[in-house]
């Protein structure tokens, strides 16, 4: 039978490196493990899936409302690629965007979405895809400054307030 002690010792040294581990783990920062892009990044025009008025008059301002929050979450340098521009992908790849984003808004039954894409213009790749839900198409503006702060994060490793 082993002694009392010497067990009490070993759930000591035990509870000791599950603590420690605990420690090392919380002590990195959020976005240690995110991409961590260089915070340069193009968006196009938005598209409309829907062909509804509302969303018309709205799509056209989104990318300018999501690049302006990018910019003051997490200092990200933004081209905006203008409407009617032949090929979005290839103004931001010319202009030595690593990142380009590619946006649409759609009425889907009661609700908007705001789905984008973000591509890594060097590798060819994926970068991430990320999405904004509203009711009401006023709340489609505010719900940009979720998506901004989840790019933010996953995209360039920034924890921002919004999203702490």
């Amino acid at each position: 039978m082993p002694d009392m002690e010497q067990v009490g010792a070993k759930n000591r040294v035990r509870a000791g490196l599950a603590a420690g581990l605990a420690i090392l783990l919380l002590s990195f920062p959020g976005g240690l493990f995110a991409a961590e892009y260089p915070r340069r990044i193009a968006i196009a025009p938005f598209t409309l899936l829907t062909s509804q008025e509302e969303l018309q008059k709205i799509a056209p301002l989104l990318p300018r409302l999501l690049s302006s929050r990018l910019m003051a979450l997490s200092g990200a340098e933004v081209l905006l690629v203008p409407a009617g521009e032949s090929s979005p992908r290839e103004a931001a790849r010319k202009s030595g965007y690593s990142l380009f984003l590619a946006g649409s808004v759609a009425k889907l039954g009661a609700g908007y979405s705001v789905d984008v894409t973000v591509e890594d213009l060097g590798g060819g790749k994926p970068a991430g895809a990320f999405f904004a839900a509203a009711e009401t198409i006023d709340a489609i503006i505010p719900r940009l400054g979720d998506l901004a702060a989840d790019i933010s994060e996953k995209l360039f490793g920034v924890r921002t307030a919004a999203r702490a």
